[in-house]
């Protein structure tokens, strides 16, 4: 077997846990069944999950609520190509969140994307579209508080260098 292909094989086994077809050479079926690679997987995920806890904390807090961390997170994971880096890695984590099908994750994930890249310089203005208060959601996420009801009033926020505090925010 070539060592592209081998690195491919091992690659998928790492980030997927596939199992492996009887044409795979003999060093991969014997990875395949290895328990060190059950315990490989769960630490990269664990630290997958611990970054993505740190960097993106509204919106983990957000999905931990929803139910929907663990999963996303796992899902999200099992990517091919991730970066090693903890800043790119969170970067793309909150673009894909940013087309959520919950319209709320999505617009935290936005919100947390566009805040991180003003700060870090990006002289763009950007628009997030709230399905509600922005303020008292983002307000209940940083403190981990259990979200209550939400309004149903919609939302507009620009975040920009050009604004105080970087936000400004309108109804409708």
């Amino acid at each position: 077997m070539d060592l592209a292909l081998q690195q491919t094989e091992l690659l998928s086994l790492v980030k997927r846990g596939h199992t492996v077809g009887e044409t795979a050479d003999s060093y991969i079926r014997k990875v395949a069944q290895s328990e060190h690679l059950c315990a490989l997987r769960e630490t990269i995920l664990w630290w997958r999950t611990f970054d993505i806890q740190r960097c993106c904390r509204l919106t983990a807090s957000l999905l931990k609520q929803r139910g929907m961390f663990e999963d996303t997170v796992a899902s999200f994971a099992a990517q091919a190509n991730l970066s090693p880096f903890v800043e790119q890695l969170a970067d793309e984590f909150l673009q894909q969140m940013s087309g959520h099908h919950d319209p709320l994750v999505a617009a935290v994930a936005q919100f947390e994307l566009y805040v991180t890249k003003v700060q870090l310089g990006d002289t763009a203005e950007y628009t997030v579209h709230w399905p509600t208060d922005p303020w008292t959601l983002i307000t209940s996420l940083a403190g981990n508080q259990l979200l209550g009801p939400l309004s149903s009033q919609r939302y507009q926020m620009r975040i920009s260098r050009q604004y105080p505090g970087l936000v400004h925010i309108c109804a409708g």
